[in-house]
Parts: structure tokens; C-alpha cells; sequence
């Protein structure tokens, strides 16, 4: 009889990867075939930051970086959305401060390094396609350990049928794969109890930082565990965050906080970062509730269901890792950026809920 329910589960299983694949391949196609302007923003594949991470793939590379440049350039008039046009000479880091940003971002690039010299640089586009199936892959893992496969098989359909996740999931930017390390680890922080898923959630916090700045969001997760008497994992977890920031703390512009407020200068810019939180917060659920309801409603479910049972443990990590992100918004201070600097909630506002409702029926 064991072996009989073994098979079965495994029958399961692999049903429901089939499915998740074939979410994420016809995904991925429409996504790629059908893209461009819509409502007058942009939509495409290749994003205008798209052009840093590149470049810094063909320097991997050893390709001369003023080729490099050039051909990136001459791609990016015919293939980008808006067909933009720009002189090779002001995305080198000789002529960009933006770089102190992109130096320390080095996985996404060098992980992109094998497929760009296949591909050129729509290779680019496969570390970013890959993030969207782990994105998927991982939220169904984690539905699916709160319910059956048959409800948490649909996950990935609402993810795809999303607009905000796959305007960032599919595109050449690191959102993508760093979207997807967080799934990751909010998935291996339901199971921390194995000594080797605290050594994975160990890497995972690492690849973060290296892929985009993450010191918020995992310092707010070590704070989490420190309340809930995790207090080695904690420690672990953020001096392993405080480590792999070092580059990024090290490197980053001058203008990294608030760039657009120019008039600004130092502590008045960190002055400024309350008032930019509650306009960048406004904007992001303003935006969303006219493009993306759906995820709109996720997110403010999860946050309600938090405060409501903030005791537990998975609500802490929500509302901990929402701030987190908010706070990442604000430093930027880009306003209506369709959520993108806030993808990293999703996992956790799933966690949350699901939490939630397991408590309630018992």
C-alpha cells in the first residue's frame, strides 16, 4: 500500500512540473513574441539598464570593451522598444558613475556570459527566463506544503497572467533572477530546520547581494529570527549579508540615495528618504490598481492577514521584508515603477497567507 500512495505522489509530482513548464514555455513565448508599449510604458525585453549588465557580461567576456559598446549601441537602436539611440562612449564606467552601482552585480552577468557568446546578447534573456520558471517552481513548493498540488498547481498561472511579474521577469535586468533567489529563500526558511537548507539560505544571501542591493531585506529577516529565538541563524544570516554588501557599500555613487533630488545634498537627502517612502509607497498601490489588481489585492491581503496575526512568525517576515523593499523604493525615489524594486514581497506575501488560513482551521 506505501509503495502504491509512493507512486502516486510521484505521478503527482511529475504532473505537476509538467504543467509548471508548460505555463512558463508559453509564457515565456508570448512574452517574448508579443512585447513593447502598453499604456505608454514600456513593455519590452530590453530594458534601458539592460545596457550596464551587457556591457559588464562582454567584459567577462574579454571582448574590447569599446566594441562591445558599439555593438550594444547598434542592438539597441534596432531592437529595443523605443529604438534607442546613444553614444557608445557614455555607458563606459569611465563616463558613468551609474557603474558604482553595477560593479558589484556580477552574477547575473556572469551567469549570462556562456549564453551571450551562443547567442549575442539576446542571450541576456535566458538567466531572466529561467528566474520566471524557478519564481514559478518555488511559489507552487511553497502553496503546495500548505495545500494539495492540485490548488497550488495554479500558481503559476497567476503568476503568468500577472502583467507587473512578467514586465521584470522577462526582461534583461537583474530583478529577474534576484525575484527568483528570494522565492528560493523563502522557501528554504520554511525549512530551516536541515542543516543543509541553512547552509543553501546561507549561498542564497550571498547570490542576493551579488546579483542587486539586499542588505534591508535580509537585514529585516535576521531581525525576524533574532525576535523568534533563531538567534544563530540570525547571526549567520547577517553577517553574511554585512559581508557581501561590503562591495556595494564601497562602491556605490555619490548621488545612490535619492539621485533625482539634485538640489539635495548630504544629510538633507536622508532627511528626505520619509517623505520619499510615503510618495514612492503611494504610487506603487496607486499604479497597481490600475494595471495589476490582482497583484494589487495579494499584496494588501497578506499585509491585512500580517497585522491581524503578527505573532506568527511567516506575517513578521512579510511585513519585515515589505518595509525592506519600500525602503530599497525610496532610496531610489523613482516614482510609478510598476512594483519592480518590490517583486521580492511576492514569495512572502504567499507565506503569509497560507500561514494564515493553516492556523485559522485549527
Amino acid at each position: 500500500m506505501k509503495k502504491f500512495y509512493r507512486k502516486i505522489e510521484t505521478l503527482n509530482s511529475s504532473f505537476a512540473l509538467l504543467i509548471i513548464i508548460l505555463v512558463w514555455v508559453i509564457s515565456v513565448s508570448a512574452k517574448y513574441l508579443f512585447n513593447g508599449m502598453v499604456y505608454e510604458f514600456d513593455y519590452g525585453i530590453f530594458q534601458p539598464d539592460g545596457v550596464y549588465y551587457t556591457l559588464r557580461t562582454y567584459m567577462f567576456m574579454g571582448v574590447d570593451i569599446n566594441d562591445a559598446a558599439t555593438n550594444i549601441a547598434k542592438f539597441y537602436s534596432e531592437n529595443s522598444t523605443k529604438k534607442i539611440i546613444f553614444d557608445p562612449t557614455t555607458i563606459l564606467p569611465e563616463n558613468n558613475n551609474t557603474w558604482g552601482l553595477v560593479y558589484p552585480r556580477i552574477l547575473y552577468p556572469l551567469l549570462s556570459v556562456p549564453f551571450v557568446y551562443l547567442l549575442g546578447i539576446k542571450g541576456m534573456l535566458v538567466i531572466p527566463a529561467l528566474s520566471l520558471f524557478f519564481l514559478m517552481y518555488f511559489s507552487y513548493r511553497i502553496v503546495s506544503s500548505f495545500s494539495n498540488r492540485f490548488v497550488a498547481i495554479f500558481v503559476p498561472v497567476l503568476i503568468s497572467s500577472s502583467p507587473t511579474i512578467m514586465r521584470w521577469m522577462f526582461s534583461n535586468c537583474t530583478d529577474s533572477l534576484f525575484t527568483a533567489l528570494f522565492a528560493y529563500g523563502a522557501f528554504l526558511i520554511m525549512q530551516t530546520d536541515r542543516s543543509n537548507h541553512q547552509l543553501k539560505l546561507c549561498l542564497v544571501v550571498a547570490a542576493t547581494n551579488l546579483t542587486r542591493i539586499a542588505f534591508p531585506i535580509w537585514g529585516a529577516i535576521s531581525l525576524v529570527m533574532f525576535i523568534k529565538n533563531r538567534r544563530r541563524l540570525a547571526g549567520i544570516i547577517f553577517l553574511i549579508n554585512l559581508v557581501t554588501s561590503v562591495p556595494t557599500f564601497l562602491l556605490r555613487p555619490s548621488n545612490a540615495v535619492l539621485p533625482r533630488e539634485t538640489d539635495l545634498h548630504g544629510i538633507d537627502k536622508f532627511l528626505a528618504l520619509p517623505l520619499s517612502f510615503l510618495r514612492v509607497t503611494f504610487y506603487e498601490f496607486a499604479e497597481l490598481f490600475v494595471l495589476d489588481r490582482l497583484l494589487a489585492c495579494l499584496i494588501i491581503v497578506s499585509i491585512l492577514v500580517s497585522l491581524y496575526s503578527v505573532k506568527n512568525e511567516e506575517s513578521l517576515y512579510l511585513l519585515g521584508v515589505t518595509l525592506a523593499v519600500f525602503l530599497l523604493g525610496a532610496i531610489n525615489g523613482s516614482i510609478g515603477v510598476n512594483f519592480r524594486y518590490q517583486l521580492p514581497v511576492i514569495p512572502f506575501a504567499i507565506l503569509s497567507i497560507l500561514a494564515f488560513f493553516k492556523r485559522s482551521r485549527k
